[in-house]
């Protein structure tokens, strides 16, 4: 039985991973609990790390660091992981307007910031947690611990911001929350609804059709006419212009194709 008892409590290698896996998963489990169809997901994870530490659970230094750093360093990952597929399309369309309210929002925190530490004469370690955790930005949370290390700043900055992102943390996840139902009280938003729209709007986007433009450069084409091309398509495409001698024409299903010809094809 005692070594059970060293094993969550004497720190140590095994100790670290034991106690890290024991609240990453009572975190998960409780994060699938849900109220009114409100969960908070792996936020637990963070409750159960704050109460896993009030109740003087300490881990190996070294062995932190490299979980930490390292779990950072997949969290990261994972998010380009995620929206790397659809990131430049993305900013293809609406380019300006994303990066204009990321800006702001980066720019409104780091101002409220300023403000509320010239105002208030906290520490700035605290108040750039403080930050951190309202907004739940954990890279700005690992990029401000980076800072303090390679400025050669005390330690003691490093645990004050640590422990100012903690206690930060949970009011801007309930803060989220809780602005999003006012809203949704607001405007009178039925979920039902949105839910229906948003699915017919994507079969709308999956359906659009797609347009490419080709040279004929086959010889095999050459002096056929335009309908060959069009039986040998598994799929139904539509060729609606045809550059032809520098002259853009309508082609039919008769047009006969020369070589160097350009095809407007549309294809869904």
């Amino acid at each position: 039985m005692q070594w059970f008892i060293d094993l969550f409590f004497v720190p140590g290698i095994p100790q670290t991973v034991a106690v890290y896996g024991l609240v990453i998963a009572i975190g998960i489990w409780l994060g699938r609990i849900s109220f009114k169809g409100i969960s908070l997901g792996v936020t637990w994870v963070l409750f159960m790390g704050l109460a896993a530490s009030y109740w003087g659970i300490s881990v190996n230094k070294e062995a932190e660091h490299f979980l930490k750093e390292f779990g950072l360093i997949l969290f990261v990952y994972s998010i380009g992981l995620q929206v790397g597929p659809g990131f430049f399309a993305s900013l293809k369309k609406n380019a300006l307007v994303a990066n204009g309210l990321a800006a702001s929002v980066v720019l409104i925190g780091v101002l409220t910031t300023i403000g509320l530490f010239y105002f208030s004469h906290n520490d700035i370690a605290a108040m750039t947690g403080v930050m951190s955790g309202a907004v739940t930005n954990t890279p700005g949370l690992g990029a401000a611990q980076a800072a303090i290390t390679d400025l050669h700043l005390a330690k003691d900055n490093s645990a004050t911001l640590t422990l100012a992102y903690a206690v930060a943390y949970p009011f801007g996840v309930f803060g989220i929350i809780i602005v999003l139902i006012l809203l949704r009280k607001i405007f009178g938003t039925d979920l039902e609804k949105e839910r229906e729209l948003h699915r017919k709007l994507s079969i709308i986007k999956s359906n659009r059709p797609v347009s490419v433009h080709l040279k004929l450069d086959n010889p095999q084409m050459i002096g056929q006419p335009l309908r060959s091309v069009l039986q040998m398509m598994k799929q139904p495409i539509v060729v609606s212009r045809m550059l032809h001698d520098k002259e853009i024409i309508t082609p039919t299903p008769d047009t006969t194709m020369h070589e160097g010809d350009v095809l407007l094809v549309v294809a869904p």
